[in-house]
C-alpha cells in the first residue's frame, strides 16, 4: 500500500464504482487475490486510480499467509496497516467509496450501507441481505472508515 492520504477521485468514479460492484458481485473469496482488503483496495483503484494492494496481491493463499504479509510489508495487523495507509474518519462521516470496518474485515461505503467480501468464517451477520457474494451491512455495524 502507498503513502497515507486521502486521494482525488477520478471524474465519473461514481459510475465506475456501480460498474466495479455489478461485474465482481458474483467473484468468490480467495486468499491473496479476492479477500477483504484486496476487494476494498479494487475498489479504491476504480475511485482513485491509485492501487494500494498492488504489493499484497498473490503474496499469499490463506489467512496464515495474509497474517505474515501483513507483518512483512504491512504494518503488523491489518487494522494498523489500513490506518498507515487511509485516512481515519468517524463512521458517520463515511461517503460513499470509503472502506469501512466490521469485526476485522475491510468492506466499501455504498451509501447507506456497505459492502463487504468475507468468507463466511470471517463475518456473518445474521438475515443480512447479499448482493451476490457480497454481505451488505448498515451504517449502525460499521466499527471504523477511512476516506478514500
Amino acid at each position: 500500500m502507498s503513502a497515507v492520504g486521502e486521494a482525488v477521485r477520478l471524474p465519473n468514479w461514481e459510475m465506475a464504482l456501480s460498474a466495479f460492484m455489478q461485474e465482481n458481485q458474483w467473484r468468490t473469496f480467495k486468499w491473496g487475490e479476492w479477500d477483504c482488503i484486496l476487494f476494498a483496495t479494487a475498489a479504491a483503484k476504480v475511485i482513485t486510480g491509485e492501487d494500494r494492494g498492488a504489493d499484497y496481491r498473490g503474496r499469499y493463499s490463506d489467512q496464515k499467509g495474509a497474517r505474515q504479509a501483513l507483518r512483512d510489508i504491512g504494518k503488523g495487523t491489518l487494522l494498523r496497516t489500513v490506518d498507515a495507509n487511509f485516512v481515519r474518519k468517524p463512521v458517520g462521516n463515511a461517503q460513499r467509496g470509503d472502506l469501512v470496518w466490521r469485526d476485522g474485515c475491510v468492506g466499501i461505503c455504498l451509501g447507506s450501507t456497505a459492502a463487504f467480501l468475507t468468507d463466511d468464517k470471517l463475518l456473518e451477520i445474521a438475515g443480512a441481505p447479499r448482493l451476490g457474494n457480497f454481505l451488505l451491512l448498515p451504517r449502525r455495524f460499521w466499527q471504523k472508515a477511512w476516506a478514500v
